[in-house]
Formats: structure tokens, C-alpha cells, sequence
């Protein structure tokens, strides 16, 4: 079973920030979607905001690549693509879990998009 998140992404050529797609846990080399990821070191989006005793920063995360624009993170409005792809090779959006999860507060930029699974 795979997680897929909106995040808040800096994309540091362009110097601005855009909500991209990422999936959790990273899936292993022998799954499809191994071919459409990329693990990528994330800036803190602020350096103003300390973190809650209860909140976590991890820096690293796999971002799912956009489908439209080499070398670039799927941004959310390329959705709908994604989705596509995930019905082409079998996967399925469990939508019981996807709601049960989707109540779970997971953190500042931080959102559930579906769980996947095969």
C-alpha cells in the first residue's frame, strides 16, 4: 500500500513555491511505480517557524515526476494524469482508507491525496 500527499514545494530555480505529489513508502525497484518517483532533499519552508514539540521535519521525501515537463516534480493539477497511469497498471485508490486517513493531521504542508494499493 502506497500514501500519496500534497505537499508545498520550493523549486529553487524558479524561487517559488507550488503544491506537488509525493508518495510514501518510497516503492521498491521491482513495483512500476519506481519508474515515475524521484527522492528529493526538501528546503524548510520557513526559517521563521519552529516546529511544535510534536512535529517532525523530514527534509527527504519521493516526489512523484511530472509527466509533462522533464525534470520537474508532478504538481497536483497534473492529477488527474496520475490517476490514469495508476489505472493502466492496476492500481486502485482504497477509497475506505483514503477517507480514514484523510481525518489523521500529518503536519503544516502536508496533505493526504489517496491510498493506493494493488
Amino acid at each position: 500500500m502506497y500514501f500519496l500527499y500534497e505537499l508545498i514545494y520550493l523549486n529553487n530555480f524558479t524561487k517559488s513555491y507550488y503544491p506537488v505529489i509525493s508518495i510514501e513508502p518510497t516503492p521498491s525497484s521491482d513495483d512500476i511505480l519506481s519508474t515515475i518517483v524521484r527522492h528529493e532533499r526538501l528546503a524548510k519552508l520557513s526559517s521563521f517557524k519552529n516546529l511544535a514539540p510534536h512535529e517532525h521535519y523530514n527534509p527527504c521525501a519521493t516526489i512523484v515526476k511530472s509527466f509533462k515537463y522533464e525534470n520537474e516534480a508532478m504538481q497536483v493539477n497534473e492529477l488527474p494524469d496520475l490517476i490514469q497511469f495508476l489505472y493502466i497498471n492496476n492500481k486502485k485508490i482504497d477509497k475506505n482508507i483514503t477517507k480514514v486517513m484523510g481525518n489523521v493531521a500529518l503536519g503544516e504542508g502536508k496533505r493526504l491525496i489517496a491510498a493506493i494499493v494493488d
